[in-house]
């Protein structure tokens, strides 16, 4: 499968932006981006580089307000400004009948990478906000297109793709997903520099009937635990009011 002729002209125009010659530069000498914008055919030409994954994964989500998300859901709106790897095109909206992907979710394999990825803008973990605490059992192995190794340079990205700007790691995400559809989702490194992952649907649904766990953020108990995560990250706790 691959981007429809317009979606992948627009990427192919911003990738041979990303490749000229700045203002000012010496004449015929090719500015080579660190990090430029997809190119479809360059992704689909280099293959893929798929991991296998059959982890527990933990995930924060909050089941009230605008946008509420059980354990068990995908998100289905956006692109959110804070995430780097909705697959969407701006402006925001509803995504349920979306050709790229109709959901994304963000998970870790850990408690530390799974509160680095939310706070990390204040550094700060806030544990208000009705925000819950999940860990569950994939029905089956995942298989995730993987951004950790030498993929990235080989479909003309880079390692910036795990942490350069979100909106050019967005039109990644994009692009990588229409190029490959059938994956679950992509594995990166996260701000920790621990592995986390992004799932994408379909091809279908991963959650079990029950989660391994489940707690408020806000819950006491969790205290000891969060107190160690955050410690473990370099990031402060804001107490729940």
């Amino acid at each position: 499968a691959s981007l429809t002729g317009s979606a992948m002209a627009a990427t192919r125009s911003l990738h041979a932006r990303s490749l000229s010659p700045k203002p000012g530069s010496s004449k015929g000498q090719l500015k080579v981006a660190k990090f430029p914008w997809p190119d479809p055919a360059k992704i689909a030409s280099a293959g893929a580089a798929v991991s296998t994954v059959d982890r527990p994964l933990w995930r924060l989500h909050t089941p009230t307000g605008d946008y509420p998300l059980r354990w068990n859901e995908l998100r289905s709106h956006g692109p959110l400004a804070s995430a780097r790897f909705d697959p969407w095109q701006p402006p925001a909206g509803d995504r349920d009948a979306d050709p790229v992907t109709t959901g994304v979710g963000y998970f870790a394999f850990d408690l530390p990478a799974c509160l680095c990825e939310p706070f990390q803008t204040r550094r700060v973990v806030d544990r208000g906000g009705g925000v819950q605490l999940t860990a569950f059992e994939p029905t089956r192995p995942l298989h995730l297109l993987d951004l950790r190794g030498g993929w990235p340079i080989a479909i003309g990205a880079s390692h910036l793709i795990n942490s350069g700007p979100k909106d050019r790691c967005r039109a990644w995400a994009r692009a990588i997903r229409s190029v490959h559809p059938g994956h679950d989702g992509l594995i990166y490194t996260g701000m920790a520099g621990r592995s986390c992952v992004a799932l994408y649907a379909p091809p279908g649904n991963v959650f079990p009937a029950l989660p391994a766990f489940t707690k408020p953020l806000a819950d006491p108990g969790l205290d000891p635990y969060i107190a160690s995560a955050a410690e473990q990250i370099g990031y402060g706790v804001r107490p729940p009011p």
